[in-house]
């Protein structure tokens, strides 16, 4: 390769590299930012084989499983939930998936390989997030720059690089930044191979869409429109290429799928969360799809005149693009596959909805896998302005978005839940005489423990009585045996359920004296002095 042509290479991907910086930097704010909440408890849970979920008769401690017991134990032996077994491999994590959760288990294996070398930090766990969303931003360049020229690039990155919901979900220890690298590898394979025809590109395709599938079953909703925008418009791929590279992806994930009647039938913990309580809202479909491109995200980020401000402005340049030269392509063409990429996901988990009766609409991140679409449409829009005012929208782009991450590093815990909170006043309220009730889901108690440990060190701390009120297997008579020997008692109540049962506090509050009370998000702490006259 020649000089020139290496220097013009490098010119090239000069903007992308430093975008790349941008995001990674926004994402590095929130690796430590906040403890890690319930759900990515969660996550490393399955990731060193521990199962959390299943009934209280099927637990087998000798495999890790979660279990109750009839005594208060020691906060080390529930924050071992969440620690690595060097005897729990590939095979012990897929059965902790079985049998806690109804996902796919790609992340969980690959978080599993993960924490094995970096260790189970919050840092960690949710570093292996970052790397995977920040690794689909050069692919998202890529197609920006194959359907909107040059001039898109820049604008799709930053899009991308600083969105709130981006970079929220870009650093949750869950799958859903996987879920974003196998979306835009998914696109970027689909155009690659419309242009060229076999080769690479399918079987990139193949893989991006079979991890896809193993990732997220949502994931359907944007794998089966493109694989039918390409059976429709294959180009020069053929569509017996485009058909092959679908059927392909679908026999790899297949194994797993045919277990869906026996994951979805089990009983779980936590197994009626996204039942829904009320009437679906018919906004919810339109929400889901602004929610990707949002600067308010669903959390306040920002007042709402702004974001009214924002989708005023989105339809404003929707109208100029119009009216703008762009290259010559039929609407079946390369930009229908976004098209295709942005609304269909929401749309398929709306139909998911109405269908289960669910509302799972109302959770922004089970449409995640619209938000490339998205980004890439508004992006090559923007890359159809003129370039100063292309400039002035990416910085006000910026500002706002800045603005909305500034005030989402400001909150105090992920989805109010402050474990580390919880855990510095158990260490520092809670002595090793005292008895520590914790209510929760047992990734809430295990998670409790865990942070518990952290302030106490090789400290003693109390020991823990966990109150899963789903398993059934608490009673008032265990509080009043337990209380009787105690003097002073705390409870933890957090990530608790709205069919949980009534709460060791209710019965505290009857015979015992509260000393102090401490609300913490959506989590409660109680502290009570127990004295004879009153147990």
């Amino acid at each position: 390769m020649s000089r020139a042509r290496l220097a013009a290479r490098v010119r090239r991907a000069a903007p992308v590299l430093a975008l790349l910086l941008v995001a990674g930097a926004a994402r590095a704010l929130f690796l430590d930012r906040h403890g890690l909440w319930g759900d990515e408890l969660f996550s490393l849970a399955m990731a060193t084989g521990h199962s959390l979920e299943h009934p209280a008769d099927q637990a087998d401690p000798a495999r890790g499983d979660f279990v109750e017991g009839p005594e208060p134990r020691p906060l080390a032996e529930f924050a071992r939930y969440l620690e690595l077994d060097p005897d729990a491999g590939p095979d012990r994590v897929l059965g902790a998936v079985r049998r806690s959760d109804t996902s796919p288990p790609l992340y969980y294996l690959l978080l599993a390989a993960w924490v094995r070398v970096a260790g189970t930090s919050d840092v960690a766990v949710r570093a292996f997030t970052a790397l995977a969303a920040l690794a689909a931003l050069p692919l998202l360049a890529w197609v920006a720059r194959r359907l909107g020229g040059r001039a898109a690039v820049v604008p799709v990155c930053v899009l991308y690089a600083v969105l709130p919901l981006s970079v929220y979900y870009g650093t949750e220890g869950r799958m859903y930044g996987l879920l974003l690298l196998c979306a835009v590898a998914t696109i970027a394979c689909a155009l690659r191979l419309h242009e060229r025809g076999s080769g690479g590109a399918a079987v990139g395709l193949v893989v991006a869409g079979a991890a896809g599938l193993l990732t997220h079953y949502f994931f359907l909703f944007l794998w089966a429109p493109l694989a039918c925008w390409l059976l429709v418009w294959p180009g020069r791929a053929g569509r017996a290429t485009a058909l092959g590279c679908a059927a392909a992806a679908a026999l790899v994930a297949a194994p797993w799928y045919a277990l869906l009647p026996e994951l979805l039938g089990a009983w779980r913990v936590t197994g009626g969360w996204l039942e829904r309580d009320g009437l679906y809202q018919p906004h919810w479909p339109a929400l889901l799809l602004w929610r990707q491109v949002s600067l308010r995200g669903t959390w306040d980020l920002i007042p709402r005149r702004f974001e009214v401000l924002q989708a005023v402005a989105l339809v404003a340049l929707a109208l100029l693009a119009r009216r703008l030269p762009r290259p010559s392509r039929p609407v079946g063409g390369p930009r229908g596959l976004l098209w295709a990429a942005a609304l269909v996901p929401p749309l398929g988990v709306v139909v998911f909805d109405l269908l289960k009766g669910t509302q799972a609409s109302s959770f922004p991140r089970f449409g995640i896998a619209a938000l490339p679409g998205a980004v890439l449409l508004v992006g090559l829009a923007m890359g159809r302005l003129p370039r100063r005012l292309r400039a002035a929208a990416l910085l006000v782009v910026v500002a706002g978005c800045a603005l909305a991450t500034r005030s989402l590093h400001t909150h105090r815990s992920r989805n109010g839940t402050p474990y580390r909170e919880l855990g510095a006043i158990v260490a520092h309220r809670c002595g090793p005489d005292d008895l520590l009730i914790v209510q929760s889901i047992p990734s809430g108690v295990a998670g409790v423990a865990r942070a518990a440990l952290v302030p106490l060190g090789e400290a003693r701390g109390p020991r823990l009585f966990a109150w899963v009120g789903q398993l059934g297997g608490r009673t008032e008579e265990d509080l009043a045996r337990l209380v009787a020997a105690h003097r002073r008692v705390m409870v933890v109540e957090v990530h608790r359920l709205p069919d949980d049962p009534p709460t060791p506090r209710r019965w505290l509050e009857a015979h015992a004296a509260l000393e102090r009370r401490h609300e913490r998000g959506r989590a409660l702490v109680t502290e009570y002095r127990t004295t004879p006259g009153r147990r």
